[in-house]
């Protein structure tokens, strides 16, 4: 049931005067929900374009994720199919929502569509602000305005606003899920299938969705058998439909690509991060504090407090039905399960923190709302009397408003601020700009020669992506290549090198008319003295560029 925040009793002072409600109670209550969804998404958008604005963000090159997702795409409506032809270790679903802008390159050349990706992206980003906080409607304006402008203020939300990650996609999906199951009144089968089809389509871009699907099948199990298998059945719609064409042109090999692979994937040794540091990225603490020990006591901490506040509320809610919900216990399961499974992961990038953001953000927004329920009861029980007059000090008024104003400055400059280029992409100089190098790679390789990367997003800012000639290798992501080799296990960088891996680059090397190799990424080849002998040989440097240089074959 959607209910507004209950409002507190009217606290008598002597001679029976009421106390007027505070000014601030009651501007909030002339805003609007919509107006405060509206308000988080615009919010979100201000820190994108600031973020887009800088010099070479925009038209720059792009990290390497962003170049793999955005290749599968290009690839895709060249007829060319993950898994059978090439290797990718997610679900295809990226591949289909950048179908259309993939098919909009053939006319305006890949780099200047991938713009409209990035700016795609930043828009769902904002949009996913907004449904944070349209998610804790129920519990009234004030959690609404925490959990919206929390999500637009995450710090670690610019690490994929502004260019293309899987994060702002499934995180879309699963939100509207949240949403739809909240809707007052006992949901049909139509909606229950509605609800597991959203689902499903969030795991055909990332299989984390498993994690909200399990909160609410859960949940739903608890309620009625026959609902939670229509939820089922929708979410195995969603899933398997966009999925069911790859399995069949290679059932095999989309097996262990996407999840064999993953599930035994290893930490590497810039992503095995320790449980308080994990504490810390996944509640934006790190970035406030430089990822400092006090970052990650700060993290620590403030999980603890989420996980005992909602044991409380939970528990309080069996004593009073108004308090904790069907609508919060989903997003407190759906908290704590993305929780778990990120801390307990071999390895965390800080993009991850993103996946957890809105679920954490939300129960937290409601944990504010449930506080304030309690205080409100307490002072119209007479409790609190005391404190009156102090609330209403001017003095009191102002530091309040001057602290939540620091602590929202705060975190917009470490949102702007969390973008480092190991654990969050992007691709920095020395001076901290991000780099534009298409013109100078594209004015270095004649157009139609076949090139290999080991950094496919350098191509894609080159309009050099496309794959000529039939014996052209469809190299996408080395990075998972090297990881499908060694079954998830192998390191990038280390020895032993995996042979067959070995021996597919000295292919690739025979038959590419140009290379392009990143000066950033070193350990996407599993070089060997043969490859380096083969590429001293064959190649000619003619251009070195501070983020990649390119070579042409000899003669």
């Amino acid at each position: 049931m959607v209910l507004s925040l209950p409002t507190p009793a009217p606290v008598r002072a002597e001679g029976a005067r009421r106390v007027a409600a505070p000014r601030a109670a009651v501007a909030l209550a002339s805003v609007t929900p919509r107006s405060i969804a509206v308000g988080s998404a615009l919010l979100a958008v201000g820190l994108s374009l600031i973020w887009l604005a800088l010099p070479g963000d925009l038209l720059g090159v792009a990290p390497y994720d962003a170049g793999v997702y955005f290749g599968v795409a290009l690839r895709l409506v060249d007829g060319v199919v993950p898994y059978r032809d090439f290797v990718f270790v997610h679900p295809p679903g990226i591949a289909l929502v950048m179908a259309p802008l993939a098919l909009l390159s053939k006319v305006t050349g890949a780099s200047a569509v991938f713009v409209a990706s990035r700016v795609l992206t930043a828009a769902v980003a904002a949009a996913n602000a907004g449904l944070t906080a349209l998610v804790v409607r129920h519990r009234g304006r004030l959690a609404m305005a925490v959990a919206g402008a929390g999500m637009a203020l995450f710090p670690y939300a610019a690490t994929v606003s502004h260019d293309l990650k899987l994060e702002p996609y499934l995180v879309l999906l699963c939100l509207v899920a949240l949403l739809v199951a909240q809707r007052p009144g006992s949901p049909s089968a139509r909606r229950l299938m509605a609800i597991g089809l959203l689902v499903g389509l969030a795991g055909a871009v990332k299989i984390w969705a498993f994690f909200p699907f399990v909160a609410l099948a859960g949940l739903e199990v608890v309620r009625s058998r026959r609902r939670a298998a229509l939820l089922v059945a929708g979410a195995a719609v969603g899933f398997g439909v966009p999925c069911l064409p790859f399995f069949v042109a290679a059932p095999s090999r989309m097996f262990h690509d996407v999840v064999l692979d993953q599930l035994g994937r290893g930490g590497y040794d810039y992503t095995a991060i320790s449980l308080p540091n994990r504490l810390g990225y996944l509640s934006g603490a790190n970035a406030l504090f430089g990822g400092t020990t006090v970052g990650a006591v700060v993290g620590t901490v403030l999980v603890a407090a989420l996980v005992a506040g909602t044991a409380a509320a939970a528990l309080g809610g069996r004593r009073d039905r108004r308090t904790f919900r069907f609508a919060d216990a989903l997003l407190a399961a759906t908290a704590l399960l993305s929780l778990v499974e990120l801390l307990v992961a071999p390895g965390l990038y800080v993009t991850y923190s993103y996946f957890t953001a809105p679920f954490v953000i939300g129960l937290g927004a409601v944990l504010v709302a449930e506080l304030r329920h309690h205080l409100a009861s307490v002072r119209a029980g007479g409790g609190l009397g005391r404190l009156g007059p102090w609330r209403r000090s001017p003095f009191v008024r102002a530091a309040t408003v001057a602290a939540l104003c620091g602590l929202a400055g705060w975190l917009a400059v470490a949102n702007l601020d969390a973008q480092v280029p190991l654990l969050g992409g992007g691709r920095l100089s020395a001076d901290g700009l991000l780099l534009a190098e298409g013109p100078a790679i594209a004015a270095a390789i004649p157009a139609g020669t076949c090139v290999v990367s080991d950094d496919l997003s350098l191509l894609i800012s080159a309009n050099r992506s496309q794959a000529t000639g039939r014996g052209c290798p469809q190299l996408i992501d080395p990075f998972g290549m090297w990881m499908v080799a060694d079954h998830g296990r192998g390191a990038v960088g280390k020895a032993p090198r995996p042979r067959l891996l070995v021996a597919y680059w000295h292919g690739a090397f025979a038959r590419a008319g140009a290379l392009v190799l990143s000066n950033l990424d070193q350990l996407m080849i599993p070089w060997t003295p043969g490859l380096e002998r083969q590429l001293r040989r064959n190649f000619r440097v003619v251009l070195t560029e501070p983020d990649a240089s390119v070579y042409l074959r000899r003669g």
